[in-house]
């Protein structure tokens, strides 16, 4: 009895202790989406060929949602996940964002109305950090015929300490076309 007792009162004193307080809360993670697809989005149209990447934003916001389950343990509502990207874009998915067709020179590929792609591969967390990994696919327009450019990055957030907002802190681009 006295070890149960002991183990129920060390439970109650973790989040005293500031144990257990290290998960982001879901406002957390939807700030890291925002910025994620922000950043992701200028890197790919700045990265992209003249003439390229001008069209809209295409967003795989199931993949950010899966994302939500190892940034916070829980699954975040898609309709939140949408309204925290606070740009225009339209809702996709990989299998419906890319066209290709084969042509006697070989089999081509491209973004739809020379769109951005964004998608996230995996999210993860570490305390006061949340790790994304996401890649961009754009339409390499210079190559006859065209085809796709993806670009990967890894984008570690972590809790800055001015009012505890999420900060890029780390870029690395894991992939270039």
């Amino acid at each position: 009895m006295n070890r149960l007792r002991f183990l129920l009162l060390a439970l109650l004193a973790l989040p005293a202790a500031g144990c257990g307080s290290d998960e982001p809360t879901e406002s957390d993670y939807l700030s890291v989406v925002r910025q994620t697809v922000r950043f992701a989005e200028a890197d790919a149209r700045k990265a992209a060929v003249p003439g390229s990447a001008t069209g809209p934003l295409l967003v795989d916001v199931k993949s950010f949602r899966g994302g939500s389950l190892r940034a916070t343990g829980s699954l975040i509502d898609l309709d939140r996940v949408s309204k925290s990207i606070d740009r225009p874009f339209r809702a996709t998915v990989p299998d419906s964002s890319f066209n290709c067709v084969t042509l006697e020179l070989g089999p081509s590929c491209w973004v739809p109305k020379n769109g951005v792609f964004v998608h996230l591969n995996l999210a993860s967390r570490a305390p006061q950090q949340i790790t994304m990994n996401v890649t961009t696919t754009t339409t390499a327009s210079n190559f006859i015929p065209p085809v796709l450019c993806d670009r990967a990055y890894r984008l570690e957030f972590v809790k800055g300490t001015k009012g505890g907002e999420w900060v890029l802190q780390e870029k690395q681009l894991v992939k270039s076309c």
